[in-house]
């Protein structure tokens, strides 16, 4: 009978052996983070999840080409890989939201809330019949404003009346790390009003 050799000492060290050598739970986590979840996607996982929610990493705004991957200038400013990985996660996340929301404000809003929620605050309101405004309560470089307005995140029919964006400049706050002075969005305490 085969049930006599279930405690066999060696049968039981070849399937123990077996288990290990065969052991994927590594395997698995590492594919679940640098692919499966889009929060901490890197490279290849975001090519996956590119190809699914059919985003390129490649726009056009304004004239101007962009191509989220890898070190580079754009309009004099330098940007680090690390930084267009983050901004072309960041068009995933929209586009996969968009795909289960279901356009309206409430949903849009809860959209930028996640999105967005490092950067600042984040909203869009009714502005008329059959239009919406953004408004970005927090700094929005130039390549930061080519993605949101290349999403173009509304529901069908409706016209997005304008985009509002804290104003370069114009308020008193603190220096930002990593800024030039040229791009500062806050000028010293004496100089301007408070933004809330």
């Amino acid at each position: 009978m085969i049930g006599q050799y279930a405690n066999s000492p060696i049968l039981v060290a070849l399937d123990n052996g077996l288990q290990n050598l065969f052991d994927d739970s590594q395997f698995v986590q590492n594919w679940y983070n640098v692919v499966f979840n889009l929060k901490t996607a890197t490279g290849y996982g975001l090519d996956v999840w590119g190809k699914i929610l059919n985003r390129s990493r490649q726009f056009i705004y304004n004239g101007t080409e962009y191509y989220l991957r890898g070190e580079q200038t754009i309009g004099g400013k330098h940007y680090t890989a690390e930084q267009m990985e983050n901004l072309y996660r960041l068009v995933l996340q929209i586009t996969a939201m968009r795909y289960i929301g279901n356009a309206s404000v409430y949903s849009i809003n809860t959209i930028l809330n996640a999105v967005f929620e490092e950067y600042g605050k984040a909203y869009c309101v009714e502005d008329g019949t059959m239009q919406i405004r953004y408004y970005f309560e927090f700094y929005v470089d130039d390549v930061l404003k080519a993605v949101i307005e290349t999403l173009n995140l509304h529901p069908t029919g409706v016209l997005v009346s304008a985009y509002e964006y804290l104003p370069l400049g114009e308020f008193m706050g603190f220096h930002v790390a990593g800024e030039s002075q040229s791009d500062q969005p806050y000028t010293p305490l004496d100089v301007k009003p408070f933004y809330k």
